[in-house]
């Protein structure tokens, strides 16, 4: 499973360099088993409108998350904590009180 980052979904909207635009667009189009992380598809929107100065809209920002929402399933990524506040290497359910940083 290749999850996707935020940078790889702004370059395939980012004008400004073709050749990196193109190695992104690339990239998604090759990912057949990938899935886009729920804060991935949070942060998208907030740098895609450094875009703007291009042209890119909110509108089409919205837009392309639908497009690559509907080629990767959307999934909440949990990071598994420990009672000392840090990672755990279990994969059960963070005790009540534990924290996670």
């Amino acid at each position: 499973m290749i999850a996707l980052d935020t940078n790889v979904l702004i370059y395939c909207c980012d004008r400004r360099d073709p050749r990196r635009q193109q190695l992104a667009l690339d990239l998604v189009a090759g990912i057949t088993n990938g899935i886009l992380p729920w804060q991935v598809a949070c942060e998208f929107i907030a740098p895609s409108r450094k875009l703007a100065e291009q042209g890119f809209t909110a509108t089409q920002a919205w837009q392309r998350l639908g497009e690559f929402l509907a080629l990767f399933p959307m999934m909440v990524l949990r990071r598994p904590c420990s009672s000392a506040g840090g990672p755990s290497t279990s994969n059960s359910s963070a005790p009540s009180g534990t924290r996670c940083s």
